[in-house]
C-alpha cells in the first residue's frame, strides 16, 4: 500500500508573513489542559452526503475520548492494520503512564483499542512517512532509516554530511532527498560515497545519485509521477535569494520548469501522479488561492500553468524557517488520507470555478476530494467534557476520528470494551440507587466524577474530595469516577 502522499497539517494564517498563527484550535499546536478520559460508549458515524450549504441536522454527535497524551503535538496519521499517530516532539504522558525520553510515534491495536508506545527503533523519530508497508524515518538530523512494519526489520538508508530538511519516497527504492548544505551520501552496504546537489534522487539499494538543484533555499520537495516538484524561498530561511519559487523538473529533458509571481507560498499537496496543488498568495493581493497543476499538461517554455480552483482565508506554512539552528519542527510535508480534505466547513472563501460563495459553519465537518473538489457532508462533532467543537480529522473505518492535541476523539470506540476499562476502586460507593434527583457518591480521594446519559451526552463533571451528592436525571444515567489511573464507570436509575 502506497501512502506517501495526500496528508494533514496545520492551516496558518499569514496576513504578515512572518507572523504565522494557526486556526481551527483542535489542531493547534499549543497544548491543551488535560482532562479525563470520557465513557466508553459506542457511536456509529453518520456519513451523510448533501449538496446544500450546510448540513441535515444541528446536534452534535459526542466525541469519545479513546486515549490521551501530553505534552506533543500531533504532526500525522496512518492507516494499516494498525493506527500509526507521529507527532513533532516528545510523548511525556500515555493514559497517565510516564514514557521514556523520544517517544514520537505511537501504535494503536484497532482490534483492541490498545495503545503503546512504537518499538524503541523508532525512538526520536522524525519526519515519518508510510510508504509500501513501511516506515521511513529520520533519527537525527543527517541519516534515514526504514522500518518494515511487517517483520520489524530496520534498515539504514543513507547518512549524508549535513541537515536533512525533507524526503520523499518513490518507487523502485529511490528517495528523493532535501539537504541544507548538500554534502555527502553514504550507501550503508558497500560505504561508498560521493558528492551530492542540495536536493538529489538517492537510490538506497545500488546508491546511484541523480543531482536536482544546488539552490540553497529549498524548503519542500516531492516527486508527481517522474518529475521533482520543489520550493525556493529565501524569506521562509530569513536568508538572501529569491523570495518565493515554485518549480518543476523534467528528468526526460533536464529542463526546470518555475514561477516566481507569488508575495508567498506555502506547504504544497501532490494529489495524483500528474497533478498537485499550489497555494499561495496572489502578488496583485487579495484571498490566498489554491491553484492545480498538472505536470503533464500545464509545463510551457520556461514556466508551469496553474488553474485557481478556491480562495482561502489561510494556508499551510512551512515549519522549517529562520536560522540555520531551526531543527525539525514538523514534517515539511503534510499528509491526507483517501485524497480528502477532511475539516471545518468555512476553511475556504469561494470556488473559483463555480463562483460559490462558502457560508457554511465552522463547526460542521465537511470533505472534500482534492482531485474533484467535489465536496460532502460528514457531521457536526464536539467534544461535550470540555464543551468544544472538533472540526479537523479524517473519515476512517466508520467513523470520524479526530488526533487534537493531547486526545484521541472517536465517534465509536476502537476495540470490544473501548480504551478504558471498568475497574473497581476500592472505597467507592454510590447510593441511593435508585435515586431521585440527587445520589451521593464517596471516593477514596480526590476524585473526577462525571453523570452521562446513555447516549453519551455529559451532563454533570465536578471534583469531589471524598464524598459529594450530584445529580441525576430520570432514567438511565452513567456515573464515571476517576482517580490516578484508575476509572469505574457505574448505573444510576434515576426518577
Amino acid at each position: 500500500m502506497k501512502t506517501n502522499t495526500k496528508s494533514l497539517g496545520f492551516l496558518a494564517i499569514a496576513a504578515k508573513p512572518k507572523l504565522l498563527a494557526t486556526v481551527n484550535s483542535c489542531r493547534s499546536r499549543r497544548s491543551f489542559s488535560l482532562l479525563p478520559i470520557t465513557l466508553a460508549v459506542l457511536f456509529f458515524l453518520k456519513s451523510t452526503d448533501v449538496n446544500s450549504q450546510s448540513g441535515s441536522s444541528d446536534t452534535s454527535i459526542p466525541m469519545l475520548r479513546q486515549f490521551e497524551v501530553k505534552s506533543a503535538a500531533f504532526d500525522k496519521m496512518f492507516n494499516s492494520n494498525l493506527l500509526i499517530f507521529t507527532y513533532t516532539r516528545d510523548v511525556t504522558v500515555l493514559n497517565g503512564v510516564n514514557l521514556t525520553p523520544g517517544v514520537r510515534v505511537l501504535f494503536m491495536d484497532k482490534k483492541t483499542g490498545q495503545v503503546m508506545p512504537a518499538p524503541k527503533a523508532l525512538t526520536n523519530a522524525k519526519h515519518v512517512y508510510m510508504y509500501e508497508g513501511k516506515l521511513f524515518y529520520k533519527l537525527d538530523s543527517t541519516s534515514i532509516y526504514s522500518y518494515d512494519l511487517k517483520n520489524g526489520s530496520i534498515k539504514l538508508l543513507l547518512a549524508t554530511k549535513s541537515q536533512i530538511i525533507g524526503f520523499w519516497n518513490m518507487s523502485n527504492d529511490r528517495i528523493l532527498v532535501n539537504v541544507r548544505n548538500g554534502g555527502v551520501v553514504t550507501m550503508p552496504l558497500s560505504l561508498t560515497s560521493r558528492a551530492t546537489s542540495r536536493l538529489a534522487i538517492y537510490n538506497y539499494e545500488t546508491g546511484e545519485t541523480i543531482d536536482i538543484s544546488n539552490e540553497p533555499n529549498i524548503y519542500q520537495a516531492f516527486s508527481v509521477g517522474e518529475k521533482i516538484v520543489f520550493f525556493e524561498s529565501g524569506y521562509w530561511f530569513n536568508k538572501p535569494g529569491v523570495s518565493f519559487r515554485a518549480n518543476v523538473y523534467d528528468p526526460a529533458n533536464d529542463k526546470v520548469y518555475s514561477r516566481t509571481d507569488f508575495n508567498a507560498i506555502g506547504l504544497n499537496i501532490p494529489t495524483s501522479d500528474s497533478t498537485f496543488i499550489l497555494w499561495y498568495d496572489p502578488v496583485q493581493g487579495g484571498g490566498r488561492r489554491m491553484a492545480v497543476v498538472n505536470v503533464n499538461q500545464d509545463l510551457n517554455g520556461t514556466t508551469f500553468n496553474r488553474e485557481d480552483r478556491l480562495t482561502m482565508s489561510g494556508f499551510w506554512a512551512p515549519p522549517i524557517a529562520g536560522k540555520d539552528g531551526d531543527i525539525d519542527p514538523a514534517s515539511p510535508s503534510p499528509y491526507f488520507m483517501n485524497n480528502e480534505m477532511v475539516t471545518g466547513g468555512n476553511w475556504w472563501i469561494q470556488n473559483l470555478k463555480t463562483n460559490e460563495v462558502n457560508n457554511r459553519p465552522y463547526d460542521e465537518v465537511w470533505a472534500m476530494n482534492l482531485s474533484t473538489f467535489t465536496t460532502s457532508f460528514v457531521g457536526k462533532y464536539r467534544d461535550y467534557v470540555r464543551d468544544w467543537p472538533i472540526t479537523e480529522g479524517y473519515v476512517i473505518d466508520g467513523r470520524f476520528v479526530s488526533p487534537g492535541t493531547n486526545w484521541f476523539y472517536t465517534t465509536k470506540l476502537y476495540g470490544e470494551t473501548g480504551a478504558v476499562k471498568n475497574t473497581k476502586i476500592a472505597g467507592v460507593s454510590v447510593y441511593p440507587n435508585p435515586a431521585v434527583g440527587y445520589t451521593t457518591v464517596d471516593v477514596p480521594e480526590n476524585a473526577d466524577v462525571e453523570v452521562y446519559s446513555v447516549t453519551g451526552q455529559l451532563a454533570f463533571s465536578q471534583k469531589v474530595f471524598n464524598s459529594a451528592q450530584i445529580p441525576v436525571n430520570s432514567g438511565i444515567n452513567i456515573v464515571k469516577i476517576s482517580t490516578g489511573n484508575l476509572t469505574q464507570t457505574l448505573k444510576v436509575i434515576g426518577y
